[in-house]
């Protein structure tokens, strides 16, 4: 080999041992078969163990043997002019190795016989790894994907439908392939499809990324009606233009129609209750009169006090009676987002107060009960009734963990240490005894706690501990 000759050699071996190949070559005539240097420091041999071709099939995995052989086979009898193909063959160590192999004729004689066979051969197992894990991977997420109860899907920025899993029962027995490329409205019952597309559009103008908790109600081919709730997450552009919206549809119809058989037995309930307060309550007015007049004609000082005592007894049968219409209320209507905000307007304009309202809460919402009003009424009210010298409420938010504490604090009397807790139980104080009990029962529908840890004689101060996932601000709504 001429200098010029071996200069280029050697830079081309750089340039393949760079690039991660190998080559070897093949006399056609007698089998004898060579390696490069490359070649047998990736198998781990020395040149002497391979004298000709069939030392080389016996480090092929019996499993692709029979694939090697029919490619080589057909380079040989000229059926192909080149093959590529990837298999295994055993290391010095007893490990395999996967490989690329593509090879070809480079030398026939005049018959157009081969002589010679060239390759390139590359070590491939890393990708072959990285392929079959990210099959395995894919087989896992198809699965998951085909068996999971919740309906997958994809769309478009128009709302058209790219992708819906196989889930069983998926939108009501439409086939997925049917409706892919369709408008996802089509799956939304006519009287709810306003209420998706105004949220739609809605998080389109506000770039808003996260859609939770929607309702609304689905029909399928076969007319069955569920309900779904939507939980989806937009994608913009760099412009802030939506390119794709992926999310899941749970079926809630279950919960649904078990939510309106309560409410029908709540709402039969409640006329039952509010008759039967209405009849013992106009019993109860009968009798208070009937013992006015016995009051009156009555001359023996012993029997009065008996009648006292009934009335006292009639007395508290009406108060109770009364304490049944507020508190019949409690939990009837699901928990939702209140603005502190506007509980502390609707105080401020119920007109039968006059304390002003320090609020520093006017950026949170919690999610409490509809009758939540009733809660900052019943602290006012305590406020006025029992703060003497109270001129003002200041309302605050502290953080705790994971939670919110919500400070009610006036510049009133406050509460002496020993009630403390007391003023929270049924019936007592000198009003009706409900207010801050009805108002302890009101929170702790949604896990809120309130405790008073005032000072005696430098206000009352009213605690609200708020749990983590039960308060949010408007930064947290609108991303």
């Amino acid at each position: 080999m001429r200098d010029e000759e071996r200069v280029l050699y050697n830079r081309l071996m750089t340039v393949m041992a760079a690039a991660g190949v190998s080559w070897w070559e093949m006399d056609c005539r007698s089998g004898s078969i060579r390696f490069s240097d490359q070649s047998l420091s990736m198998l781990g041999y020395r040149p002497e163990d391979f004298a000709s071709y069939t030392d080389f099939e016996k480090i092929i995995h019996p499993d692709d043997l029979g694939m090697v052989t029919d490619a080589t086979e057909a380079l040989l009898t000229g059926s192909i002019d080149r093959h590529q193909i990837e298999y295994r063959v055993r290391l010095v160590d007893g490990e395999y190795i996967w490989i690329s192999d593509t090879a070809s004729v480079a030398e026939r004689n005049d018959a157009g016989e081969p002589l010679i066979c060239v390759g390139l051969v590359a070590d491939i197992t890393e990708r072959k790894q990285i392929k079959e894990a990210l099959r395995e991977s894919e087989r896992k997420y198809r699965t998951l994907m085909e068996n999971i109860p919740d309906v997958i899907y994809s769309l478009d920025r128009d709302g058209n439908i790219l992708y819906l899993n196989e889930a069983p029962g998926t939108i009501e027995d439409y086939i997925p392939a049917m409706i892919v490329g369709k408008p996802f409205l089509e799956l939304i019952h006519p009287a709810d499809r306003e209420i998706v597309v105004n949220d739609f559009l809605m998080a389109i103008k506000e770039g808003r990324e996260y859609t939770k908790g929607l309702e609304f109600r689905c029909f399928g081919k076969n007319g069955i009606i569920t309900w779904k709730e939507l939980h989806s997450h937009a994608r913009y552009d760099e412009e802030g233009n939506l390119v794709q919206e992926d999310g899941v549809l749970r079926d809630i119809t279950d919960r649904r129609q078990a939510e309106e058989a309560l409410r029908i037995a709540n709402h039969k309930l409640k006329i039952l209750t509010g008759i039967t307060r209405h009849d013992i309550l106009n019993q109860v007015m009968v009798l208070q009169g009937y013992l006015d007049f016995a009051q009156e004609m009555c001359v023996d000082r012993g029997q009065s006090r008996y009648l006292d005592e009934v009335k006292k007894a009639a007395t508290a049968i009406q108060r109770d009676s009364e304490f049944t219409r507020a508190y019949e209320m409690i939990g009837v209507d699901k928990p939702v987002w209140l603005s502190l905000s506007d509980l502390v307007h609707s105080v401020e304009g119920s007109g039968r107060f006059g304390l002003p309202i320090t609020n520093e809460c006017e950026n949170i919402e919690i999610y409490a009960d509809p009758m939540l009003e009733k809660v900052f009424l019943n602290l006012m009210d305590n406020t006025v009734r029992h703060g003497e010298k109270a001129t003002s409420v200041h309302l605050t938010c502290e953080p705790s963990g994971d939670g919110v504490i919500i400070v009610w604090e006036d510049d009133g009397t406050g509460v002496p240490d020993d009630l403390k807790k007391k003023i929270f139980s049924k019936g007592f104080g000198k009003n009706t005894g409900f207010g801050l009990f009805l108002a302890n029962e009101i929170l702790s529908i949604t896990g809120i706690t309130i405790h008073e840890n005032g000072v005696y004689g430098e206000g009352a101060r009213f605690e609200m501990c708020v749990p983590g996932g039960g308060w949010r601000s408007e930064e947290d709504i609108h991303c």
